[in-house]
């Protein structure tokens, strides 16, 4: 009774407004102080030490505080919002079919997967950011693996809520066809 439309769509906002606040402001401000490298957060496939002392020496002083004091503060409701978010729409979506309801539950773990890299990745990258420039590479390595399960999870849930949203509309759509 808990999984329902209204809630998703409730999430979903929710969620998403953050995303895109970070996508549209936060991000890109991390881009100009970085010379326009990539933030740790959007390196889907990761990087190598090298890949992140060269982003934190473009970084310089300001764009370390702005990562550390607005990026990651924003990033911490993220992976709350898209634990909850993808995987109550994972569960609705499959759930309203009344099919393939394994999907749903392999999409809500992959969703609390995602959200747990997440916060340990933004953990990782505030020790970096912390200790830089005197960074442990085991830190990095942990930062990247944090961002490539992120980044491997996220796919899995979103593909699947997609897959799911599909599904809902084509029996929505063959159930008012048949009537």
């Amino acid at each position: 009774k808990l999984v329902n439309g209204k809630l998703l769509i409730s999430l979903l906002l929710i969620t998403n407004t953050v995303y895109f606040f970070m996508l549209l402001w936060s991000l890109p401000q991390l881009s100009e102080y970085s010379d326009g490298l990539k933030a740790f957060d959007m390196r889907p496939m990761g990087y190598s030490f090298l890949e992140a002392m060269k982003l934190l020496d473009n970084l310089g002083t300001e764009g370390i505080n702005f990562y550390k004091n607005v990026q990651l503060r924003l990033d911490m409701f993220y992976p709350l919002g898209f634990m909850l978010t993808y995987s109550v729409g994972c569960l609705w979506c499959f759930e309203k079919i009344s099919s393939w309801r394994i999907f749903g539950i392999v999409g809500a773990v992959a969703s609390f997967i995602a959200g747990i890299a997440d916060y340990i990745e933004n953990i990782s990258i505030y020790r970096m950011l912390s200790a830089y420039p005197e960074i442990s590479p085991k830190v990095v390595s942990y930062a990247n693996a944090a961002t490539v399960i992120k980044s491997l999870a996220t796919t899995v849930a979103m593909i699947i809520f997609i897959f799911g949203l599909f599904m809902v509309v084509y029996f929505v759509v063959k159930n008012k066809l048949n009537r």
